[in-house]
């Protein structure tokens, strides 16, 4: 994919097939022809355009509602054009090194998910990692030399009590609304018990046990073969469980171990219970 290519133009399948997206009240409605699917799909796609709470899926539309808001920080400005951020790299907000081709207010990720940058690196080759940025899911960005091609990997937390009913709504939200096969089904990951992944069009999906919750990691099939993406989920499905009392571990995603979690953790409530510095009367 060259740099020039929007990136973000896949945000409406991505954001079908996270987990923050969820349908708006009623039920899709039939249409008669191919011709009226694909003008509902249109205007469908127009309006999501226009509007970063809307995904479109085909011609429905799903309200995106992320886990938290983004904490406020210096990524979010007041203003008329492109922010930090916005096409390269900016780490002036000090909290992560954010980067969003093309969304003119991207926002750093808001939660730990165990993502670790040198993992990708080193289960796919040369890349350079460009930066995060949370966008109805996070985003990590690489960029590969020398053909300048822009890469992603996508991460979120998953719809479903396990890593079985989450893969199977999201096979049945792809053979219902996306065209795939009657038998398209996950299937297990070779080498990473309990996880498993699927392939459309050559965008995959990945749904990774080990925590609480279910995470589902999306990236394009073009971007790394098969064997590098089971190193790296394999290595989330290994990572430590990170609470949200234990922030984020640096401007770069690094995978932390328990101990380094911990550690985090016990800082942050030592932080909260520090009692408040008051000034000496004048």
């Amino acid at each position: 994919m060259s740099t020039s290519r929007p990136l973000l133009t896949l945000s409406v399948l991505l954001s079908l097939t996270g987990s923050l997206v969820f349908g708006l009240a009623g039920c899709p409605q039939e249409i008669s022809s191919e011709e009226q699917r694909a003008e509902a799909a249109r205007e469908a796609k127009q309006i999501a355009a226009a509007d970063d709470r809307i995904a479109a899926d085909t011609s429905d539309l799903y309200a995106v509602r992320p886990n938290r808001p983004p904490t406020p920080s210096a990524t979010r400005h007041d203003g008329d054009g492109p922010k930090p951020g916005s096409g390269a790299p900016d780490e002036s907000n000090g909290v992560c090194r954010l980067f969003a081709p093309e969304h003119p207010q991207p926002v750093c990720c808001d939660l730990d998910l165990g993502f670790d940058v040198d993992t990708v690196q080193q289960a796919c080759g040369e890349r350079l990692y460009m930066g995060e940025s949370f966008h109805a899911t996070c985003g990590y960005y690489f960029f590969k030399p020398p053909a300048g091609e822009m890469m992603y990997y996508r991460l979120s937390y998953a719809l479903g009590k396990t890593v079985a009913e989450a893969a199977g709504e999201h096979d049945e939200r792809l053979r219902v609304r996306m065209g795939a096969p009657a038998d398209f089904a996950s299937t297990a990951v070779p080498g990473v018990p309990g996880a498993l992944w699927s392939s459309h069009e050559d965008i995959s999906w990945a749904f990774i046990p080990g925590w609480r919750r279910v995470r589902q990691l999306t990236w394009r099939d073009a971007d790394c073969d098969r064997e590098g993406v089971a190193k790296i989920i394999k290595q989330l499905a290994e990572a430590p469980p990170v609470p949200t009392e234990a922030g984020r571990g640096g401007k770069l995603p690094k995978m932390r171990t328990a101990a380094e979690i911990d550690e985090a953790v016990k800082l942050g409530a030592r932080e909260a219970a520090a009692p408040t510095p008051v000034a000496a009367p004048d």
